[in-house]
């Protein structure tokens, strides 16, 4: 059984602390559950009840077995959803012991998305910036919840360096950026790509007296949906997304109806993509060699935009490997379309605009000789 109590909120200076005592009694451990956030936000928390923690730690305490006791009162309406259709399609056995209020407050003023400056989160931007009122973006968040791999100290150092990129975005479209940082990846042992919405969500909920509509920037298309606790959390989100909405919250996946290759097509053109885009899974500046740059300079290759992206990736570089970076998606997209994701999409880009040279695939069936399924 895993027990938690009631926030602890303390202030230093202009940042605010919340604390929730997390008890395993399984393991026999105590840890504190911390969310931090500037002060001025304080009065949007929701100390009165448990939906934004609950959500937070809900995939992992499924997929551990864990029964959970909560303090505070969970909504009605999520409480609902979570036991009568969530925990079902997960096929999940664990029990939620809380009370529950039918008491909601008022929708919040903001409709608001996550901003790490990828293109997911950019195409957000794009659709949304100029929408109707209803659903017209009015803030921006960035949430410390564990995208970050590696040591603490790597991910704190990125931290603040993709935290400033997002606030140079945010100050060059004019809204505010609203930040919170949480130590709930050293807490909740498990990949951040099965867990990411109810991660970013429960952030979300436990300021949702701040936001009446927030955007989820959707990786995965909705053709590729699938439930599986054990897989990308991004692929069954069409699902949970309305099941963690309240009465006085909506979220929507967004960008869900476009594939990798179209959405970028989308922001191509787009100044601040153009100056802010940041993809790279190593470095808050595009290293030019993981395969999230990889993958998205073969892209803009295709479309003819290499050099309007100057400004965030190293174009030279690129051009001197480009002969086996695409030989590479010619080998995944035609041989092993499932190996590595986007490829065979990109790969069919990159022929039908007549990009691939003859020395790609030259060095195609050089690799294929060789060892054609090898990653660069």
């Amino acid at each position: 059984m895993i027990s938690v109590g009631k926030p602890v909120m303390t202030n230093s200076g202009e940042i605010t602390k919340a604390v929730f005592s997390i008890k395993n009694g399984v393991t026999n451990e105590t840890h504190d559950l911390i969310y931090e956030f500037e002060r001025e936000y304080e009065e949007h928390f929701t100390e009165d009840r448990a939906d934004g923690v609950l959500v937070s730690m809900l995939h992992w305490l499924a997929v551990n077995h864990y029964d959970v006791r909560l303090e505070q009162p969970v909504s009605e309406h999520l409480y609902y959803q979570i036991i009568e259709h969530l925990l079902p399609a997960w096929d999940s056995k664990i029990k939620i012991h809380c009370k529950t209020t039918n008491v909601y407050y008022p929708p919040g003023k903001h409709v608001a998305t996550g901003m790490s400056c990828g293109v997911d989160s950019i195409t957000t931007h794009h659709l949304h910036h100029a929408s109707p009122p209803p659903y017209r973006l009015s803030m921006l968040t960035f949430f410390g919840a564990g995208a970050i791999w590696g040591s603490w100290s790597r991910q704190t150092e990125l931290f603040k360096e993709e935290l400033a990129n997002s606030k140079r975005f945010a100050e060059a479209v004019g809204v505010p950026l609203f930040v919170v940082n949480s130590n709930m990846d050293a807490i909740f042992d498990e990949k951040h790509l099965v867990s990411h919405t109810f991660r970013n969500c429960g952030v979300v909920l436990l300021f949702q007296k701040m936001f009446h509509v927030y955007f989820y920037s959707s990786t995965v298309p909705f053709e590729l949906f699938s439930v599986d606790i054990n897989g990308d959390a991004g692929h069954y989100e069409l699902f949970t997304l309305p099941l963690l909405s309240l009465p006085n919250i909506k979220f929507f996946s967004s960008g869900a109806s476009l594939s990798r290759i179209e959405k970028t097509r989308r922001i191509k053109d787009s100044e601040l993509a153009q100056k802010f885009l940041n993809v790279c899974v190593y470095s808050s500046h595009n290293c030019g060699d993981c395969f999230k740059c990889i993958r998205t300079l073969a892209t803009l290759d295709s479309m003819d935009r290499l050099d309007e992206f100057s400004e965030v990736f190293d174009i030279e570089k690129y051009r001197k490997k480009r002969a086996k970076v695409i030989g590479t998606h010619i080998l995944l997209g035609k041989f092993r379309p499932d190996f590595a994701d986007f490829a065979h999409e990109i790969y069919i880009d990159l022929k039908s605009n007549k990009k691939i040279p003859a020395s790609s695939y030259m060095w195609a069936f050089l690799r294929l000789v060789v060892s054609p399924f090898r990653w660069w």
